[in-house]
């Protein structure tokens, strides 16, 4: 049964037409990475840095999403090292939603397991009151198997000014952070992942 999740999710994937995908924090999302971009996303946890995890993503340009993640946890302070693939298969547009696949941790290395998902993503319409200060207000919903365990979720709110504000619920947890920008493909991140609060930053090293 697993086999035949992931070889449909792969087909999906390489068959489906040009768009990417990204992620919330912990939760994928159906939202768009430009093709030919290369980004590093790193959080820590303050008061503990065995506590990390770091994701770099690459858009290629026929539109497949590659990310390599990193992620150590106490009381292991083992690094796992996992492949994650992910390929949206509908864009958002007008009132057709955002449709994502993907696989996380493809050759099981990493903590995730080999886990299948697919996710739905869809920005609401602004007020023009709204849209003073929003620039973009999304909600994402979707299932995967191994460790995602079942259904995730998240808003995500990217204000006027650069920032973004979003929770999701990840393993039936859940998860708040803010990002704010601090120079052109430059970002600072304060995030609480189970109850640990963490901080880290966003760069964009190849921008598409």
């Amino acid at each position: 049964m697993k086999t035949a999740l992931i070889s449909t999710a792969l087909a999906l994937i390489f068959t489906a037409q040009s768009a990417h995908a990204d992620r919330i924090l912990q939760t994928p999302s159906a939202d768009t990475v430009s093709p030919d971009s290369l980004h590093l996303r790193s959080v820590f946890g303050p008061w503990n840095h065995a506590d990390n995890l770091t994701w770099l993503q690459y858009g290629t340009h026929q539109g497949i999403e590659l990310e390599l993640q990193r992620s150590q946890f106490a009381p292991e302070h083992v690094a796992r090292y996992g492949l994650n693939i992910a390929y949206p298969i509908l864009v958002d547009l007008n009132a057709i939603p955002a449709v994502t696949v993907g696989v996380r941790d493809i050759f099981a290395t990493g903590n995730e397991h080999t886990a299948v998902y697919l996710v739905v993503g869809k920005s609401t319409p602004l007020s023009d009151s709204q849209s003073r200060y929003i620039r973009r207000f999304t909600m994402t919903a979707g299932v995967g198997s191994g460790d995602f365990n079942g259904v995730f979720a998240s808003l995500r709110l990217r204000l006027k000014t650069g920032a973004t504000l979003f929770t999701e619920l990840y393993r039936y947890r859940p998860d708040v952070g803010v990002i704010v920008p601090v120079a052109r493909g430059l970002h600072a991140e304060f995030d609480s992942i189970n109850g640990k609060l963490f901080a880290g930053g966003q760069i964009t090293i190849l921008e598409g």
